[in-house]
């Protein structure tokens, strides 16, 4: 029984592979097309080659829906298409002499025609603190800056430990703290290729070589239609290839702050009185009300024009601030990467990471004078690492 000729030509057709990575993987399977073997699967069939188990090596997984797997030498799937041979997704993945394969980088097929590439810890963002003068700082441990920093954040030490290794939580011997926060990024891939990307969103930094938790997307209103989506699904298939034959493991959403919180989502109650104004808010959601408006409009003769009703002069559809004060990157609360994105809107001039990559004022300007200057990193870093809140 041979391959599906809609999976097989889905293969081979240019643009389909694109990653050098895969390209080795591939020609071994197009090589030995008439001698490929089906075996048996649980989700399928599965054609592998005579050489080779169904469960190692290059191989395609036709599933009971249709659709297409295919498997590189490594045994991590390279390429997924749909019944019809629209390829969905592809990913590349390095090999090393010790410990399993790393993913390198992937790429996702929207069902509108637009390509969206994924790098693993495509994001990095730094600061450091210098903590001399603070009274035997020389005995602190990692363990010592986990737990200063659960404090801060009001999370677990382990929940600390989860996100910051030791390598993302450092210090050296002349007392500065240098905190590395590790994002997975997001590009608009104008050619299907990486060969220009532009940077879209970030997610908290996956563990893809075996999927422990469900990330939390930050400037998620940047995203493209369909890219959630379209992630998801790379991350539920290979959460079925690495459980196969095992027990299923529980997944949850994490991220630093905890997720979900209810600064993301919670309108706090309030009285309504007559006239028109935003009345309640959210991290995420703003709710504009009026009450008493019996007509809205405008009349006019010829030399003047009367504006009626509370909501007249107000801009149609004008945008609300994508954030909450001091929460740069908008995920419903403060953490050490707010803190970072501060430093580098206020004397880089950089915006990457923040909600809607401008550093807009709405959300860093802590103390509310019209601009942003040193003192708002000074208010943010107080309101991060000391609960202090804001003066305004």
């Amino acid at each position: 029984m041979p391959v599906p000729m809609n999976i097989l030509s889905a293969v081979t057709r240019p643009g389909s592979v694109i990653f050098t990575e895969n390209r080795e993987s591939v020609q071994a399977l197009t090589r030995g097309t008439e001698s490929l073997i089906a075996s048996p699967h649980p989700s399928g069939t599965v054609w592998h080659l005579p050489t080779a188990l169904p469960t190692n090596g290059p191989r395609v997984l036709v599933t009971a829906t249709g659709h297409g797997i295919v498997y590189g030498e490594h045994g991590r799937r390279i390429l997924y298409v749909d019944p019809g041979g629209t390829p969905l997704h592809e990913c590349a993945w390095s090999t090393q002499t010790q410990g399993p394969p790393t993913l390198i980088h992937a790429r996702f097929y929207l069902d509108w025609g637009q390509w969206v590439g994924l790098k693993p810890e495509g994001l990095v963002n730094e600061a450091s603190f210098d903590i001399s003068r603070k009274p035997g700082w020389q005995k602190l441990t990692p363990r010592d800056l986990q737990t200063m920093a659960a404090q801060a954040l009001h999370v677990t030490p382990e929940e600390i430990a989860f996100f910051y290794d030791d390598k993302s939580l450092t210090l050296d011997s002349q007392g500065r703290v240098t905190i590395r926060h590790r994002k997975d990024a997001f590009y608009i891939l104008e050619d299907g290729t990486f060969s220009r990307p532009r940077f879209m969103a970030c997610m908290g930094a996956m563990h893809w070589g075996q999927i422990d938790f469900l990330p939390v997307v930050e400037l998620f209103q940047s995203l493209l239609a369909g890219t959630g989506s379209a992630t998801f699904e790379l991350i539920r298939g290979l959460y079925d290839d690495q459980t196969a034959g095992g027990p299923p493991r529980l997944l949850r959403y994490r991220g630093i702050p905890t997720y979900p919180s209810p600064q993301a989502f919670q309108l706090n109650w309030l009285s309504i009185n007559g006239g028109g104004a935003i009345n309640a808010s959210s991290t995420n959601y703003q709710l504009g009300l009026s009450v008493g408006q019996s007509v809205a409009g405008f009349a006019t003769s010829s030399s003047y024009q009367m504006g009626i009703g509370f909501w007249y002069g107000a801009a149609s559809g004008a945008p609300a601030c994508g954030a909450a004060k001091g929460d740069l990157n908008g995920v419903g609360g403060l953490s050490p990467a707010d803190a970072i994105l501060m430093l580098n809107c206020a004397f880089l001039l950089n915006g990457a990471g923040t909600v809607g990559g401008d550093c807009n004022l709405c959300y860093t300007d802590m103390n509310c004078v019209g601009g942003l200057t040193p003192a708002d990193v000074i208010i943010e870093m107080n309101y991060v690492f000391l609960a202090i809140a804001p003066p305004c």
